[in-house]
Parts: structure tokens; C-alpha cells; sequence
């Protein structure tokens, strides 16, 4: 059996044993995309697909998403930088993705009104020009303003508290993923914890080299969803 079809058997029992990593996504062809500002729209247009490949950096698998000829029930919401990224969840989704986050906020909002009764919406938000204690209000604030206007109410939150794991120089870096069982959708965050080694540039910057993947973090499912409130 391959390792696609244990993912979709049981995509937790499979993400304890495997050692997973999300590659970027390059088919930046395969959707429709609705700009303003810093907040971009996704509507997948081409069929897309998702495989599992040994031999990753450090030990690790590889799960990248592909082309395909037709729809196979997949959906990815791709990221971008300090902007955010979001996208409906039609009625033959069956599997999403989306990162890799390293720091991003996830959020989950469901359609309660007319307008948009029963739909299910995912969020991508990064703010890496916001730096320190405003960083998460800043994301809150990109996000619900467009919940509150579509009459979503916001399900699950996922902030980078969640999923890095403690010690030091260490960094989590991981995936959203979810699958829709009986018209339900179930969303979790598998996340790799990674030792970094800190690196001077010639320029003076300060950044991180990954050295290894020391552990993953258990799949788990995401945090509740906040007040609209905020």
C-alpha cells in the first residue's frame, strides 16, 4: 500500500509514525485569484493531487502537491508573505492542505447565514513586518473583518503558541491539514520541531540554518475559535 493511501486510511496514525514535511506549492496556475490589498481570494481552477516521497531533508518525508487531470476531491490554500491568503471549501473538497507555517496563524470560520449557510472557510495569515507583542492582533485584524462581513463564525484559531516546541533554538515549522467525513470537516496541525543554529550574514543579519529535525509534534487538532470581539 502506498504511503498516500495510509495517509488517507488514517492520516493521524500516519503522521505518528512518518516524519512529514510540506513542500511549497508552485502551481500558481491551478488558481483564480481575487486581490485587494494585502488579502487575496482563492478559488482552485485545475485539478491538483498530493504525494508522499522518502528521502526528504533531514530524514523526513516529503508531501507535495501536484497537478492533476481531474478533481480529485483535493484542495491547498497557498501562503504568502505578510499578507493573507483564504479560500472556500466547496462541496467535493475532500482533503486540504495548507502551509508550510512556521509562525502563521490558521483560522477556520463556518457560514451561519443565508448568504452563506453551511460553507466552511480557511484563513492563511502571515504578519512578518509586524514584529513582537502586536503580531497576533495584527492577524486578528486582518482576518475578522472579512468573517464579519461574509456573516462566518470563526471555528478554530491556530497561533504559532500551538505548535513550537520548547528548548532552545528550536523551531516549528509544520502543515494544516483536513478531510470531510459525513459533510464534516475535521482540520489538524502536524508540525516537525527543528534545531536551528543561528547564522551571521555577510550583511549583518541574524538568521537560523536548520541543523536537524529533532522530534515531530503529535497531530493534533485545532485550537477553538475566538470572539468576534476582538
Amino acid at each position: 500500500m502506498s504511503k498516500v493511501s495510509d495517509f488517507k486510511r488514517n492520516p493521524e496514525s500516519f503522521l505518528k509514525k512518518h516524519k512529514v514535511r510540506l513542500e511549497e506549492f508552485a502551481l500558481t496556475d491551478k488558481f483564480d485569484i481575487k486581490s485587494a490589498g494585502t488579502t487575496h481570494r482563492f478559488k482552485q481552477t485545475g485539478g491538483i493531487d498530493f504525494e508522499i516521497h522518502s528521502g526528504g531533508e533531514k530524514g523526513t518525508d516529503n508531501l507535495k502537491i501536484v497537478a492533476a487531470a481531474a478533481d480529485t476531491g483535493v484542495r491547498a490554500l497557498p501562503w504568502r508573505a505578510s499578507e493573507l491568503t483564504y479560500m472556500r471549501l466547496d462541496a467535493a473538497a475532500r482533503w486540504f492542505f495548507t502551509g508550510p507555517i512556521e509562525g502563521c496563524f490558521i483560522y477556520v470560520a463556518r457560514g451561519t447565514t443565508d448568504a452563506h449557510r453551511g460553507e466552511t472557510y480557511v484563513f492563511h495569515v502571515n504578519a512578518n513586518s509586524v514584529i513582537g507583542a502586536g503580531n497576533a492582533a495584527a492577524k486578528d485584524a486582518m482576518v475578522l473583518p472579512i468573517i464579519r462581513a461574509k456573516g462566518l463564525v470563526p471555528i478554530n484559531r491556530l497561533t504559532y503558541a500551538d505548535y513550537c516546541p520548547a528548548g532552545p533554538n528550536m523551531s516549528g515549522q509544520g502543515f494544516v491539514y483536513g478531510w470531510c467525513a459525513t459533510g464534516n470537516w475535521h482540520f489538524r496541525i502536524h508540525s516537525l520541531a527543528v534545531k536551528t543554529t543561528p547564522v551571521t550574514t555577510a550583511l549583518g543579519y541574524n538568521t537560523f540554518e536548520t541543523d536537524s529535525i529533532k522530534t515531530h509534534l503529535a497531530s493534533g487538532s485545532l485550537p477553538s475559535g475566538i470572539s468576534m470581539d476582538l
